[in-house]
């Protein structure tokens, strides 16, 4: 009898458990998990706790610098993203970065193996990019997009054909040293441009400078007297004031 009414117990247990798991309550308001990669949640944890990976929206900059990283299609789930620092990663590319609507700022320096820059037309209110060190990197066509580009960085680069300049008036900062730069009739008559930095590139003609008299600095140089005598020009047409880089074979 004991044992007959104890099994009838057990059974009741069985289905009272069922039950309350069937009929659990959910959260209407309860966010799905967005499936982020470790390396990231790490960086989005560290700068904002364990909490932002369940409010994603809060994250406006993140550093996320070697963690061996080959996309960027997570991107599209951090909508506020304003600055990003995604360097010395393992970048071929940028197509995956398919939406960032509020990126302002991004740093991709020393990704060796990054060719292009395509993906950044997906950013359009982007104002910086920051890529020293991208030895491999010939392509920046994408950025004819950014309209509201303002500082470009890329020192000790490959980089040989800055044409996709050539229609953005809003740039301040250049600085393409040491690169394989030829022609820089992309240059001309950028209205806004202050500080500009050429130096090391085989370059030639230099005439198209000559139309923005407004520089604040600019230096050019690479140890050769047609160099010098570009300093020169540069010096007499530019504004009084303006800080002109000189190489030591330039000192007469």
């Amino acid at each position: 009898m004991f044992n007959k009414k104890f099994a009838v117990l057990i059974l009741s247990l069985f289905a009272l458990t069922a039950c309350n798991k069937s009929v659990r309550p959910t959260n209407q308001d309860e966010k799905p998990e967005v499936k982020l990669s470790y390396s990231v949640k790490s960086c989005i944890k560290k700068a904002y706790g364990q909490d932002a990976l369940q409010n994603l929206e809060q994250v406006t900059k993140l550093y996320c610098g070697k963690q061996r990283l080959t996309s960027l299609a997570w991107v599209e789930h951090l909508p506020n993203l304003e600055t990003l620092s995604v360097q010395s990663n393992r970048l071929v590319d940028l197509s995956t970065l398919s939406a960032a609507p509020k990126l302002l700022s991004i740093n991709i320096a020393d990704n060796k193996k990054l060719v292009s820059l395509d993906g950044l037309e997906n950013a359009p209110l982007l104002t910086e990019i920051h890529c020293s060190g991208c030895t491999a990197l010939t392509n920046i066509n994408a950025v004819a997009n950014n309209k509201a580009l303002k500082r470009f960085s890329m020192i000790r680069g490959g980089l040989n054909d800055i044409s996709a300049l050539s229609e953005l008036d809003n740039l301040e900062d250049l600085n393409f040293f040491a690169n394989q730069i030829q022609n820089v009739e992309a240059l001309a008559n950028k209205p806004s441009l202050k500080h500009l930095v050429l130096a090391h590139n085989p370059i030639q003609d230099f005439s198209p400078l000559y139309s923005n008299t407004h520089l604040d600095s600019v230096t050019i140089g690479s140890n050769t007297k047609a160099h010098c005598q570009a300093l020169d020009e540069l010096s007499r047409v530019l504004k009084e004031g303006a800080q002109v880089g000189y190489f030591d074979i330039c000192y007469r």
